[in-house]
């Protein structure tokens, strides 16, 4: 049978680091607020990664059970052919 591989839970996603505090960028300058955005892009660009990962992770584990099936069926029906 194919090797499985178990999709992580939710709480095992490395999500990234949450923003420490609300920030309001209107009230920065403009540098300021430019780094507060790369810095929110970079942690939402994380988190989507995390959920590709994941996404993948559960796309692999589909897929080996679609195999697991697939073996499954075609060692019923020998026995099946056998015993008749």
């Amino acid at each position: 049978m194919a090797d499985r591989t178990t999709p992580p839970h939710v709480d095992e996603i490395p999500w990234g680091d949450p923003a420490p505090h609300p920030v309001d960028i209107l009230s920065m300058t403009p540098d300021l607020a430019l780094a507060e955005a790369y810095d929110q892009t970079v942690r939402y660009r994380r988190m989507v990664q995390a959920l590709v990962d994941a996404l993948s992770d559960v796309i692999t584990a589909r897929d080996a059970a679609r195999a697991d099936r697939d073996v499954l069926r075609a060692e019923v029906r020998r026995l099946t052919q056998e015993s008749a």
